[in-house]
């Protein structure tokens, strides 16, 4: 330092005023846009350097609030729907009423109990063979078809009388 308090009245280099900046402007392209006292316009070479390498992984971030519920059949509304009488030892499938629309209906799932009342199944159950052992049919305006495989796991006594057979889960929109 100069030793001096405010270093005001300092001259450094002797000579005439020259022309000063007014502005610098950077032009987003890698170019910058000096405007000078006098009115004069420059624009400079494009500064932008070659790529450099990838840099590390950041952190992450924060959890997202929750969205509403959607209609992608996961977060639809549910209506349970009891399956009624279906001897399954005897009949190989039976319909069921909905009460929807059909355009409004996105997944339906079945549960299936036994006569006893002691197990529930999907009915779309892989038996000990790896078989499945029943599925959702055809869906139309007012039913649900439900179809069991003849000889299968559902086709016996243990899925025979009367009785609410389970339910049908359906999600809507």
């Amino acid at each position: 330092m100069c030793g001096c308090k405010d270093c005001k009245g300092i001259t450094l280099f002797k000579g005439a005023d020259g022309r000063g900046i007014t502005s610098i402007t950077d032009n987003g392209d890698g170019t910058l846009t000096v405007l000078y006292t006098d009115g004069t316009i420059y624009i400079t070479p494009d500064f932008t350097g070659p790529q450099g390498i990838q840099g590390i992984q950041g952190l992450p971030g924060t959890n997202g609030t929750n969205g509403t519920n959607g209609t992608n059949g996961v977060d639809a509304p549910v209506q349970v729907v009891d399956i009624g009488v279906w001897d399954m030892d005897i009949t190989d499938s039976v319909t069921v009423p909905h009460g929807l629309t059909l355009l409004s209906i996105r997944a339906v799932d079945a549960l299936i109990y036994d006569t006893d009342g002691n197990f529930k199944y999907r009915l779309d159950y892989l038996d000990g063979a790896n078989v499945q052992a029943g599925s959702v049919g055809a869906i139309n305006s007012t039913t649900v078809e439900l179809r069991r495989l003849r000889g299968g796991f559902f086709d016996s006594i243990n899925f025979s009388g009367i009785g609410n057979r389970g339910y049908l889960v359906i999600r809507y929109v």
